[in-house]
């Protein structure tokens, strides 16, 4: 709908990347707006595209890697804050007779989740690299003529030497990854974010750590926001004063946790709000991690734009997990299916229309 510029006033999108489209051109800027005091400062900079804001985020989940709380503290392990910390832990992990790790596989998307996590912990969640990601999906950039992407790939071979990318994992069945986990005695899950204690019905405590950077200055925690809403420039044109100040009227609602709950509330006890007011309780999956999403330390989950590439993309990056593909060759894939994205982009929207 936005590229075909028949946005609807008020408009809510499940994808959205900073200057991906017309930003200026097609959204109000509501960076001036009283409603935006009431977000969390880091939730605002994300959605920041050259000093205005155009799409507001609603609720949000949280990725990183699934630890198993209960068996960290049992065992007197501390959780690892950098790679080299995380690789001297698997010696210990193992000599208790434990997993250090299992891996997720059912599905290509997982492959694609993982490169591009581990990635964010490099230069690809930077401001250049949020830059290269509009050019590389509009045919303008690639993977190996740009080194620093590069460089950041290939930290997926740290992590396969490290053992937490490793192929443990049932390749069809993720019910059956999770059952291995529910015995309790695995320690890490790389793999969609669960609080296994409440999926699998186990007594034992899961919560977050966050994608590892090589010196511990760049970990992440990767948001995937439900959805967005923005208001449709043409509100600021004259003549529409009052339909701007009925819009403006539902953003400040929306803006509120009264306002935003509802919309998701099936997902209450697994989502975040990105409102200064917002709690979460402190048996939740989140409560150990809320300071540092509030801080900032995260990447946002790289999805809108790259729809086309992710199965090919995830099929290559599980073979490398397993040992059938090598670095260099998730690289080329990389390269080779930027077409799929250049060629025939697809993009999914909600929108809201005016009554």
């Amino acid at each position: 709908m936005r590229r075909a510029d028949q946005m609807t006033d008020i408009y809510f999108s499940t994808v959205y990347s900073p200057g991906q489209y017309d930003d200026k051109g097609q959204l109000l800027d509501l960076s001036g707006f009283d409603f935006t005091e009431n977000y969390v400062q880091s939730r605002l900079r994300e959605v920041t595209y050259e000093g205005g804001v155009y799409m507001m985020p609603l609720g949000y989940n949280a990725l990183g890697i699934t630890y198993n709380k209960t068996l960290l503290e049992k065992n007197g392990w501390t959780l690892p804050t950098n790679l080299k910390e995380l690789e001297e832990m698997k010696t210990a992990v193992e000599a208790a007779g434990c997993t250090f790790c299992v891996d997720m596989l059912q599905f290509p998307g997982y492959g694609s989740q993982y490169l591009c996590n581990i990635a964010d912990t490099g230069y690809l969640s930077s401001t250049e690299g949020l830059a290269w990601q509009n050019r590389f999906i509009k045919g303008e950039a690639t993977v190996k003529g740009t080194p620093e992407i590069e460089e950041s790939i290939r930290l997926i071979q740290r992590w396969r030497d490290i053992g937490m990318l490793n192929g443990l994992g049932s390749p069809t069945d993720d019910g059956e990854t999770k059952a291995s986990v529910a015995e309790g005695k695995t320690l890490f899950v790389v793999g969609n974010s669960a609080d296994f204690s409440a999926a699998l019905g186990v007594t034992d405590k899961y919560s977050l750590m966050p994608y590892l950077s090589e010196d511990g200055n760049h970990n992440v925690f990767i948001l995937n926001v439900s959805r967005y809403v923005g208001l449709n420039k043409s509100l600021g044109e004259k003549g529409s004063e009052k339909k701007l100040a009925d819009a403006l009227k539902v953003m400040g609602v929306l803006s509120t946790v009264e306002g935003m709950e509802p919309l998701d509330s099936t997902q209450n006890n697994a989502r975040l709000l990105p409102l200064k007011d917002a709690t979460v309780g402190e048996d939740s999956f989140y409560a150990d991690i809320l300071d540092e999403l509030n801080s900032g330390h995260t990447a946002s989950f790289i999805y809108s734009g790259w729809e086309n590439i992710v199965v090919v993309l995830g099929e290559k990056m599980i073979d490398f997990v397993c040992g059938r593909a090598t670095v260099d060759e998730v690289i080329q894939c990389f390269d080779d299916d930027q077409k799929t994205i250049t060629d025939d982009e697809v993009t999914v929207y909600t929108t809201a229309t005016e009554n």
